[in-house]
């Protein structure tokens, strides 16, 4: 329809099923229409996060074992200090006691956890690591390209991004970020 009339037009004409699909995801994943923004993909949306945020030069970040290889890049790219959470088996899910300890001691510019491992399939106990890191005033961010639509992914996070495809079955090409308000 954008080659046929423009985007504009095209954009005008969908507008209502727009916002109904806003407000379905925003539901979906414990935030409020006006935190979402659609982008191209689950990356596109990572990228435009950590291109906009206004993060310190001397950035770290803590990431899960099962933490997604380009999400790695992305952050070495920039320049970020990652060090690994701490794992309470092989499988590599957090281990949330040792993170509360070492978050009394030292704080990190963000945790960033992905929801479920795209490779091991391992599910994060991503609401408890959220209510550790908001106690230790540490902002979360969630990697739910895996999750959202497959498991539950109200999590009370700072921000969450991930894609359509996958466990919503929507296309190729539609991403999405949502950041709160009061993050």
């Amino acid at each position: 329809r954008e080659s046929e009339r423009g985007s504009y037009v095209a954009a005008a004409e969908r507008a209502a099923e727009l916002d109904q699909h806003r407000r379905d995801l925003a539901q979906l994943i414990g935030h409020t229409p006006e935190e979402l923004s659609f982008r191209d993909s689950a990356r596109a949306a990572l990228r435009a996060l950590l291109t906009n945020w206004s993060l310190p030069v001397a950035t770290t970040v803590w990431v899960a074992k099962n933490e997604f290889g380009p999400n790695l890049v992305e952050f070495e790219r920039r320049g970020y200090a990652v060090r690994p959470l701490p794992d309470v088996d092989v499988a590599g899910h957090v281990d949330v006691d040792a993170l509360e300890n070492m978050l009394q001691f030292e704080q990190p510019t963000f945790l960033h956890i992905c929801h479920i491992g795209s490779m091991s399939g391992v599910v994060q106990p991503v609401s408890e690591i959220v209510e550790i890191a908001h106690h230790a005033g540490v902002p979360v961010v969630v990697d739910m390209a895996q999750s959202a639509g497959h498991v539950p992914t109200v999590t009370r996070a700072d921000i969450v991004y991930g894609t359509s495809r996958k466990w919503i079955t929507g296309p190729r090409g539609v991403g999405f970020v949502a950041v709160r308000n009061d993050a």
